[in-house]
């Protein structure tokens, strides 16, 4: 029963049994009367109400609701509750509880309720880990591939208690990237795209033996053990994980290139000039490779570093306008052609530069644990500030512009950069923990703000 009139076009959606059964469902007015389409489970089984059930004017419930309901004479009395961080606020988050065996088996499926709190109830004893999801539970581990997930910071043992304050932070799905179709360009060179719409340059690792030069874009494959087709294998990481992609494609030697490189895209990034190239290039080390315009109109060689096979940075800006010489013929594609710019035109006005009054935040982080700590300030454009504590578990952000930032701290067990580890289900490994100061910070100009503490249990 509910305290007013109730929209049936949001029950159906909205009711849940666990096992998944077919039942008939009844609404009048206020009441919804739930029915098995033949019987209903002979073994202990839940029903959830969830928050997506509304009146006539669009308001859904504050709590979901679950039900249990057993034959036996004996009903569980674990209970574990929580709470969620850091996901859509706009729309309830799927929780699940799973029990640990050879795989993760769902016991229990639950929302959070208004202030983010969730709850389960009649939990049986066992071994549990929990897992949030923003979407639908269908099979976790696809779920997280695509959702934005969190997992629990440790095996949860129920036996017959309450277990309190579990905490849940989303982050990024551990989605994997595959190879959708791959393009050879020459007998040097190839594209590969990706299913996500990104590229990959393919390149032969003759060029490249001690695989220098490698950046998030490049790879390589051996021609040398070429027939008429060839392995190409590339590795990715996501925010948590490294992998490897693979798939073996047509090799067609003598393959004829006459389409000339030619620079895709330039960018001024803490005062250097980053020069983007449409395909990997050889570019001859000469110190007369990049010259600028001098007010006497002679020019003068410019300081430069291949970063990659599809970039330079030009390590020194002179005016607010750099009109750049190229020497074109000491650069060339994998089949000879010679770039086809032989002219740059960087505009200092293009780049970012902020000159605003600045605040500092101080305080300290209360952990007993021996992992490293990370702590993030994030304002309200998303835009992320890190700092690592010192001996004493003391931070600082310095120099943040005057604004609004949420202030959290997280245990530093990502293995491949310092973003938060929100675990992985194979193998199965726990998120890492974390805490958030209680209220946003407001920095002022010139103005040092003290002594904000975090408490990581």
């Amino acid at each position: 029963f509910f305290n007013e009139m109730i929209d049936p076009k949001t029950v159906k959606s909205s009711i849940e049994i666990f096992p998944e059964i077919d039942i008939k469902i009844n609404i009048s007015r206020k009441k919804i009367t739930l029915k098995p389409s033949k019987n209903w489970p002979d073994e202990a089984f839940r029903i959830n109400v969830l928050r997506g059930i509304s009146d006539f004017h669009g308001n859904m419930l504050n709590n979901s609701k679950g039900l249990f309901y057993s034959s036996s004479l004996s009903i569980p009395t674990g209970k574990i509750s929580g709470k969620i961080f850091n996901f859509n606020q706009f729309n309830p988050s799927k929780i699940g509880l799973f029990q640990i065996e050879d795989s993760l088996k769902l016991v229990a499926t639950t929302e959070n309720n208004y202030l983010n709190e969730f709850k389960f109830n009649y939990v049986p004893n066992g071994d549990y880990v929990i897992i949030g999801i923003e979407g639908d539970i269908k099979n976790i581990y696809d779920d997280i591939k695509f959702y934005n997930y969190a997992i629990s910071n440790n095996k949860i043992r129920v036996n017959n208690n309450y277990i309190p304050g579990i905490k849940l932070n989303y982050s990024y799905p551990t989605n994997r990237k595959n190879i959708k179709s791959f393009q050879f360009k020459n007998d040097s060179y190839g594209i590969a795209q990706l299913n996500d719409g990104s590229i990959i340059n393919v390149i032969d690792k003759k060029y490249f033996e001690d695989g220098a030069l490698y950046s998030e874009d490049i790879s390589f494959f051996e021609s040398s053990q070429a027939n008429d087709s060839i392995l190409v294998s590339i590795s990715l990481e996501n925010k948590i994980e490294s992998y490897s992609i693979n798939k073996v494609v047509y090799f067609n030697k003598g393959l004829l290139d006459t389409i000339p490189p030619v620079i895709q895209s330039n960018e001024i990034i803490d005062n250097k000039i980053i020069v983007t190239f449409s395909e990997p290039l050889v570019i001859n080390d000469n110190a007369e490779l990049f010259s600028t315009l001098n007010s006497d109109s002679t020019f003068s060689n410019l300081e430069y570093k291949v970063s990659s096979p599809i970039r330079v940075e030009i390590m020194k800006l002179l005016t607010e306008m750099n009109l750049i010489k190229i020497n074109n013929n000491l650069i060339k594609d994998y089949a000879g052609n010679n770039l086809t710019d032989s002219l740059l035109v960087a505009n200092l006005n293009n780049s970012v530069v902020k000159n605003l009054p600045k605040g500092n935040i101080f305080g300290k982080i209360i952990y007993e644990g021996r992992n490293k700590i990370i702590v993030e300030a994030v304002n309200v454009l998303g835009e992320k500030f890190k700092a690592k504590i010192n001996k004493y578990n003391e931070f600082s952000f310095l120099d943040l512009d005057v604004g609004e930032y949420k202030i959290w701290a997280y245990e530093d067990l990502n293995e491949l950069n310092d973003g938060y580890f929100n675990g992985t289900l194979v193998p199965l490994k726990y998120s890492a923990k974390f805490n958030y100061y209680n209220e946003p910070i407001q920095t002022r100009a010139n103005w040092d703000i003290e002594d904000v503490r975090i408490w990581i249990d």
